[in-house]
């Protein structure tokens, strides 16, 4: 694991159709049309009820599919090895403090976070991403998990962005989790794991 530039990683995911959206201090991304994409990108919603109603209208057109919040770390990192993703990178919707402070005493015991627990102290005010690898993936469903319990604000979401595949998912509050797939056919195979 190591954090990357933040410059560097959105510019080498835009080839992807993979973009940061800014709504005022906290940065989102999503999935967008390339000129190679045959068709349109598909955005899923997967949440609680009550996840998924409170985000109302902000959810456009996305395929909505309810499922328990306790459900949802094991289905970000179902979605991970199902797709053969190898890399992820985490970028937080606001900074690495507002994460950190909330999964700070989950993380306590990891190993893989143990290791750059140090260096996530110097990225505190920043959002630069973390690179994680195969072999430390199961921080992925570590945090999620933390988080759900946790986080109660906007700036408290994540970005879950797959390194070399556009592959979107974005974290929110009572464990939402959108997830944009560059196909209806990868959405049909994603919404299937829930």
């Amino acid at each position: 694991m190591e954090f990357l530039n933040y410059n560097e990683i959105v510019e080498e995911l835009a080839e992807w159709g993979v973009v940061p959206e800014l709504a005022g201090d906290l940065v989102h991304f999503k999935l967008t049309e390339t000129d190679r994409d045959v068709e349109k990108p598909v955005c899923l919603a997967v949440g609680p009820a009550e996840a998924i109603a409170e985000a109302g209208s902000d959810l456009g057109d996305a395929r909505r599919i309810e499922s328990s919040a306790d459900r949802i770390p094991g289905f970000i990192e179902d979605v991970i090895h199902d797709h053969h993703i190898s890399e992820v990178v985490i970028v937080p919707a606001s900074n690495w403090g507002a994460i950190v402070n909330l999964v700070v005493y989950d993380l306590t015991e990891d190993a893989s976070w143990q290791q750059i627990d140090a260096e996530a102290s110097l990225h505190q005010t920043r959002r630069d991403p973390l690179a994680v690898g195969a072999a430390d993936m199961h921080l992925v469903k570590t945090v999620a998990t933390s988080l759900i319990k946790h986080a109660d604000e906007k700036s408290e979401e994540i970005n879950i962005l797959a390194t070399g595949s556009a592959l979107v998912m974005r974290l929110e509050r009572q464990g939402l989790v959108r997830v944009w797939c560059p196909t209806r056919v990868v959405a049909d195979a994603i919404a299937e794991i829930v």
